[in-house]
């Protein structure tokens, strides 16, 4: 097989110690990741922050006594330095890494963090892989950039500070899902007051003065009000972060998802696309379980072509199947059965619709029960 070698860039940033600003950013991404453990239960053990960079987040979670376990990877020194001068409270180690590899066991970890790390990753599965081996549960959180693509001019300033990928949450949703993680919460919401108060009088140079304070308090906070009034739809385009608790996925929850979307489709009348997933993810320990659940399916959304193929499937491997053989019985009668006359002319006063209605259920009534019996095993 070819072997392919890829250049990695990594960038090296010279940090140091946390600044009046990452301190403020910080402090909401740590309260993010307080939030959804609290939403869901989780009370992590053992905690490693990936691309730590120069530990503000970490220090948060540390005075506020979240974990006492706490590890840090990071791929500049100067950051692993300026982290462990910090003395952080909790913080069990912290080292170099070459921003993929993570020199950890599988599951050494109760809950991974990676905050504001995933728009600067050249190889975002490989790292996500990595990230998914060494965990139980993961808290990503990605800021908003992505609505800005469409402006030629961000275009240079986002490499600036090393930002070469974008996501929305529902691009960030499919990249997760597609790896392997289920998404348990996700959280939109825009940065906090001090923050952005800070940004724009010391990182922006507007002049300080209380009147002009309190204008731009004033508008913030109407903005937040429209902002928290707006559906979730439009949210995802004004956020300012989107974060996600997620775990690994299982097999068998794959295979039942997929299950559920190759259902989806059938019912919406897209059998390709049902066969594509269905060919894809489900194994062929599975297989015959799996077809007699979508040939259910089709049979109940009078979907005849993929009843037919779905149950065909079974019987190729197991002609004697008894489920499969009692759902092809229901298909042929389904598929040449006229349609029961509609709600509308059952209720009006077309009467000869009810008596169609009631000699077709008293002639099929016996088989009827017998597929249902059939069906319920």
């Amino acid at each position: 097989m070819p072997s392919i070698n890829l250049d990695i860039n990594v960038e090296e940033t010279t940090y140091e110690a946390p600044t009046r600003w990452r301190m403020l950013g910080a402090g909401g991404k740590a309260d993010h990741v307080m939030i959804l453990c609290a939403n869901n239960g989780l009370v992590p053990k053992t905690i490693l922050e990936v691309g730590a960079g120069d530990g503000a987040i970490l220090r948060c979670l540390g005075e506020k006594s979240f974990c006492k376990a706490m590890h840090a990877v990071e791929i500049s020194q100067s950051g692993v330095q300026v982290i462990l001068d910090q003395q952080i409270p909790g913080l069990i180690s912290c080292q170099t890494f070459n921003g993929y590899n993570l020199p950890f066991q599988d599951d050494s970890f109760d809950l991974v963090i990676l905050s504001h790390v995933l728009e600067h990753v050249e190889y975002e599965r490989a790292l996500l892989r990595e990230i998914r081996r060494v965990s139980k549960y993961q808290i990503i959180e990605i800021p908003m950039d992505f609505p800005a693509l469409d402006n030629e001019i961000y275009h240079m300033l986002g490499p600036s500070y090393g930002h070469i990928n974008a996501h929305s949450p529902a691009s960030l949703r499919f990249l997760l899902s597609t790896e392997g993680f289920a998404i348990l919460e996700g959280m939109l919401g825009q940065y906090s007051l001090d923050l952005q108060e800070y940004d724009y009088f010391v990182n922006n140079s507007h002049v300080k003065s209380p009147d002009a304070v309190e204008t731009f308090r004033t508008r913030i906070n109407k903005e937040k009000a429209a902002f928290d009034a707006l559906p979730v739809d439009q949210q995802e385009r004004r956020a300012s972060f989107y974060a996600v608790l997620t775990r690994k996925e299982s097999a068998q929850e794959r295979m039942m998802r997929a299950v559920n979307a190759a259902k989806s489709y059938i019912g919406s009348g897209q059998i390709q696309a049902a066969r594509l997933i269905f060919n894809h993810y489900i194994p062929k320990a599975n297989e015959i379980e799996a077809s007699l659940d979508i040939a259910r399916f089709g049979l109940q959304a009078h979907q005849w072509q993929a009843t037919q193929e779905f149950v065909d499937r079974v019987l190729s491997v197991e002609g004697s199947n008894p489920d499969a053989l009692a759902i092809k019985t229901a298909l042929k009668a389904g598929s040449v059965a006229p349609s029961p006359p509609q709600h509308s002319n059952i209720v009006g006063t077309d009467s000869s619709s009810v008596v169609t209605l009631k000699q077709w259920l008293k002639t099929n009534f016996s088989f009827l029960i017998h597929v249902a019996n059939r069906l319920r095993k």
